[in-house]
């Protein structure tokens, strides 16, 4: 019997420009929330992939929980 294997893919993006509002409400209602409890499940396999104005937001405003 053949196996079915699952891998999430995330896809987490925030357009140039956009408001800081935005994004604050983003991160705490929504990014990192789900990786918060992502992190509960160390055995389920997943890939994130950040837009480049998301990171660089990150790493300057929560340094500590960005993906870089």
């Amino acid at each position: 019997m053949s196996q079915v294997r699952l891998i999430l893919a995330l896809h987490n993006h925030q357009p140039v420009g956009n408001f800081e509002a935005i994004f604050e409400y983003a991160y705490h209602t929504s990014y990192h929330p789900f990786l918060e409890v992502l992190e509960s499940y160390p055995g389920i396999p997943f890939v994130l992939h950040t837009s480049g104005p998301l990171l660089e937001w990150l790493v300057d405003r929560h340094p500590n929980t960005s993906p870089a």
